[in-house]
């Protein structure tokens, strides 16, 4: 919960411009758990990024936001 408010917070900051997520080793994450709680929490912030990214960008709240394919 505090790692999704942080980054929650920080991406409503009129300066954010990148989220860079780095692989553990996959050695060290046993049974996926990290990888699982990561992905949860992309999954939590990811309307307030694509709401950010409309917003900077002049364009309204309701249009479809690029998928986190299309962003790479």
């Amino acid at each position: 919960a505090e790692a999704t408010a942080l980054l929650a917070a920080l991406a409503a900051l009129p300066t954010f411009r990148c989220l860079e997520v780095s692989e553990i080793n996959p050695l060290l994450d046993h049974q996926n758990q990290v990888a699982e709680q990561v992905a949860g929490i992309l999954h939590d912030i990811w309307p307030g990024l694509t709401g950010a990214w409309r917003l900077r960008r002049g364009r309204p709240q309701y249009e479809p936001a690029p998928t986190m394919a299309a962003t790479g």
